[in-house]
């Protein structure tokens, strides 16, 4: 039983690992990054100050192909 769950955590382990190490590296070293969303402000006291704004962000990412 304990080797069952041993092969399996290890299997799922490594597929992970595989698929979050694979898309490290860009295969194009030039890339455009964005996000953009709503963006909620609330304070951590009872006060009555809320707000609420659009949000926007872009930057354009230079990446070396080898490391």
């Amino acid at each position: 039983m304990y080797a069952s769950f041993l092969n399996t955590s290890l299997t799922i382990f490594l597929t992970l690992a595989y698929h979050l190490f694979s898309f490290i590296q860009p295969s194009k070293g030039e890339f455009i990054e964005a996000s953009i969303g709503l963006g909620l402000t609330s304070p951590y006291e009872n006060m009555n100050i809320f707000g609420s704004r659009f949000y926007a962000q872009g930057k354009y990412v230079f990446a070396f192909n080898k490391y």
